[in-house]
């Protein structure tokens, strides 16, 4: 990992009734910030507080939506570190860990957040599109549909690196048991 990261981003799974979820929000409308009302993991910028990004992580997560490291399996595993594509020279590093078995969050939201809600990675749609808010003749990003739900920037990248590297949270559970009784898969 590079040297002091600015920001950090905790993606949190969960076992659901479609498969494996993982925890989004969608941030508050406010003046100023470049990610206001867009579809985002928890996270935010580092605090002198933070002894590295992963502290961080689990900081913001416990800010915006309740969420405590202990109700986590183990410790939170360093994904990737990226620059969101409108802020190059702010280093986010993304981390990755799973809800305890029997642990619940009371979604709540807060200043920064206006919702906090669970999907499914199988319910995830690849597509490339504008950017909300904006019309013709923009040019079209990756990122993924859900619901009615437009989940690109930095998470879609987080997501894509999350479902390249662990496949098998996008897959069809019985798929294998389907195929190992040789039945059309």
């Amino acid at each position: 990992m590079p040297g002091p990261l600015a920001a950090a981003v905790l993606a949190v799974l969960r076992p659901g009734p479609e498969g494996p979820e993982i925890l989004l929000i969608r941030r508050s409308e406010r003046p100023g910030d470049p990610w206001s009302g867009q579809i985002a993991l928890p996270g935010g910028r580092r605090e002198p507080v933070d002894p590295d990004a992963r502290a961080t992580a689990l900081r913001e997560a416990e800010e915006e939506v309740g969420l405590r490291p202990e109700q986590l399996e183990g410790e939170a595993l360093h994904l990737m570190t990226r620059a969101p594509g409108n802020r190059p020279e702010l280093l986010v590093g993304a981390f990755v860990s799973v809800l305890r078995p029997g642990e619940t969050l009371d979604l709540r939201s807060g200043p920064e957040v206006a919702e906090a809600f669970w999907v499914p990675l199988r319910g995830l749609e690849a597509r490339s599109q504008p950017p909300p808010g904006t019309t013709g003749g923009m040019p079209r990003f990756p990122g993924y549909r859900y619901r009615d739900r437009w989940i690109w920037g930095l998470t879609g990248r987080v997501l894509k690196e999350l479902t390249d590297r662990f496949p098998w949270l996008t897959e069809d559970p019985g798929a294998a048991s389907r195929a190992a009784a040789g039945q059309a898969v």
